[in-house]
């Protein structure tokens, strides 16, 4: 998160996770979305996929797929009460630089 201070004040990334869990979940109740992909290796989005899978079971809920970064290990693992685990899309660096999106949303120059 960028202050108002920016950049003579450093940014915070506090509360993102928080953020992006409150919003899977709430936009999975509401039918907003069929497939949340969700590209991040920070655990504290388990009980989030947690949620969406346990809505899964009583309503038609979107599916929960993560993403793996080309050859690292490193990915959001969860098993279902079947013990299957989320799919992992695999993204390489020409995925990435595809889709990469170098817009400034900020109106200056980065650090």
């Amino acid at each position: 998160m960028y202050p108002a201070g920016w950049p003579s004040e450093k940014p915070r990334q506090k509360g993102v996770d928080v953020e992006l869990a409150t919003d899977v979940v709430k936009m999975a109740i509401a039918g907003d979305y069929e497939v949340g992909i969700i590209a991040s290796t920070d655990g504290d989005l388990l009980p989030a996929i947690e949620a969406v899978y346990e809505l899964r079971a009583t309503a038609a809920t979107p599916r929960i797929c993560v993403v793996q970064y080309g050859d690292l290990k490193k990915r959001l693992n969860f098993r279902d009460g079947s013990g299957r685990r989320l799919f992992a899309f695999r993204l390489t660096q020409a995925d990435y630089e595809a889709v990469r999106d170098e817009t400034n949303y900020f109106g200056t120059s980065l650090p």
